[in-house]
């Protein structure tokens, strides 16, 4: 069996949870399970810089402030096959920079890689800096899998990578410790084989040059949205999901098109 590695830039990481948290969670943190994250790796390394003290900062107020990425990394380095690398963050022209984090990365990666330590590297990253890296991997022979945002990140470094998954809701959650409330707000998909699914008693509420018909009916206290899989001509998708602002969200980041601005009149 191949041997996998996990490297993740934890600015990236953290900056999509972010975002993640304020489509779907309310603004309120989440929190990943990282041995869930590492599932399938023989080892994963964690790369992130500590935030800089500020200019008259005293060094009690600069320890409170940076206590919660502190404990996050202490964390991270307690688990089994994990290892933490931390940079430096410095203010350079009223912009906050990492430093040797990048350069971090790309020596750990490409020294596994002529070592021949890995057979599979997993990657963490959307910074289109990183594509000149995957390049030099990729022509050592190593298979890169790229995990990404994909509102952040450049096609670029997308197709660069071997294979790739966009860091969307759905493919996310799998790996949340499910103690925030606003689970109960994500939407679920499910497939239906359309010779046991009928469609004939649904309002069509758009039709678009993705999924083509999109239709709508309600089930209790839950709304659902159903349309075809692109993937397979005999399945429909549907959506399901108490919460019309997540379901909205949902369907524009994982299955790439937008509700009609009417959807709000019409899930009542």
């Amino acid at each position: 069996m191949d041997t996998r590695y996990l490297f993740i830039d934890g600015g990236c990481l953290r900056a999509t949870l972010k975002n993640i948290s304020e489509r779907y969670f309310g603004g309120n943190p989440i929190k990943i399970d990282y041995d869930r994250l590492r599932m399938g790796h023989a080892k994963a390394f964690y790369y992130d810089a500590i935030p800089a003290i500020k200019f008259g900062e005293s060094d009690e107020d600069y320890l409170a402030r940076t206590k919660e990425r502190r404990d996050l990394h202490n964390h991270i380095a307690s688990l089994d096959a994990y290892h933490v690398y931390e940079g430096d963050s410095r203010v350079r022209r009223k912009q906050v920079q990492q430093k040797e984090v990048d350069v971090m990365i790309a020596v750990d990666m490409l020294t596994h890689t002529f070592r021949r330590n890995m057979q599979r590297a997993t990657f963490i990253a959307s910074d289109l800096d990183f594509k000149p890296l995957l390049d030099a991997l990729v022509r050592e022979g190593m298979f890169t899998h790229l995990m990404y945002p994909p509102e952040d990140t450049n096609s670029n470094l997308v197709n660069a990578a071997d294979s790739r998954t966009p860091l969307h809701i759905a493919e996310i959650i799998q790996y949340l410790v499910e103690d925030n409330v606003y689970f109960n707000d994500i939407p679920r998909a499910t497939l239906a084989n359309k010779l046991n699914f009928s469609i004939d008693n649904m309002l069509v509420m758009d039709r678009n040059s993705t999924v083509g018909a999109v239709f709508y009916y309600k089930n209790s206290n839950e709304h659902c949205l159903v349309f075809q899989d692109i993937r397979n001509i005999n399945l429909y998708v549907q959506i399901s999901g108490a919460n019309i602002n997540c379901m909205a969200n949902y369907c524009a980041d994982v299955y790439g098109f937008n509700l009609p601005d009417s959807y709000k009149d019409i899930m009542v």
